[in-house]
């Protein structure tokens, strides 16, 4: 597994991935073009962004894909997000 954070001094902003070999073990796929990646890619956003310009505050969206090595081929993905409500970094989740 690679985790790679965009900005150190924020969790919600960064990248894991993870490599599987073809038989869907844990490994380097890359590096022979067979076998997957995972990936995750998060970022901290203006919560306007996603839920309207009337809606204060920040939230987290996310997109988790499942790539193929051999040709790059994206096998699934799913889009999610979360609201922050109005805080800062201390009592997220709590209006």
């Amino acid at each position: 597994a690679a985790v790679e954070l965009s900005d150190a001094g924020d969790p919600y902003t960064g990248m894991i991935t993870v490599s599987y070999d073809k038989d869907w073990q844990a490994g380097s796929a890359a590096q022979n073009g067979e076998g997957f990646v995972l990936c995750l890619r998060a970022e901290r956003v203006p919560a306007s962004s996603v839920y309207g310009a009337d809606t204060a505050g920040e939230a987290v969206t996310a997109d988790i894909s499942s790539v193929q090595c051999a040709d790059g081929s994206v096998i699934g993905s799913l889009r999610v997000d979360h609201y922050l409500f109005l805080t800062g970094n201390a009592g997220e989740g709590v209006q």
